[in-house]
């Protein structure tokens, strides 16, 4: 992965995506596109790969009140169909994102283990 990768970032909680961007940015990398909603994600992962966006960050649940996961699944799905050179890191507090190639737990998180993932893509 390069020292300055662009990022593409899925998190619904403002205070979650900026922190996520902070700490991307710490690590060299950049984050190009956001998405507060499920249906925002998925409308901007058509055009990810060709604006060079080379890791994807996904939360689990991206709709108020809903601790499935199954908005993380459709969001990774979406990506490995439309965009599959993609990484993409699945960064959720109440449940494994299937498909992901790295997983994080939002609430054992440490701001520069999200940097390094990036990195180690």
């Amino acid at each position: 992965m390069p020292d300055n990768a662009r990022v593409f970032v899925a998190e619904d909680d403002s205070r979650w995506q900026s922190a996520i961007v902070k700490s991307v940015g710490k690590g060299g990398h950049t984050v190009t596109h956001t998405a507060q909603t499920k249906a925002d994600a998925l409308s901007q992962i058509p055009t990810l790969e060709s604006s060079g966006v080379q890791v994807a960050i996904v939360d689990g649940n991206l709709t108020q009140g809903i601790s499935s996961g199954n908005d993380g699944r459709e969001i990774v799905a979406a990506i490995r169909s439309q965009a599959p050179n993609i990484k993409i890191i699945g960064f959720s507090a109440s449940n494994t994102i299937s498909g992901v190639d790295v997983s994080l737990d939002k609430t054992t998180f440490e701001p520069i283990d999200l940097a390094n993932a990036v990195t180690e893509l």
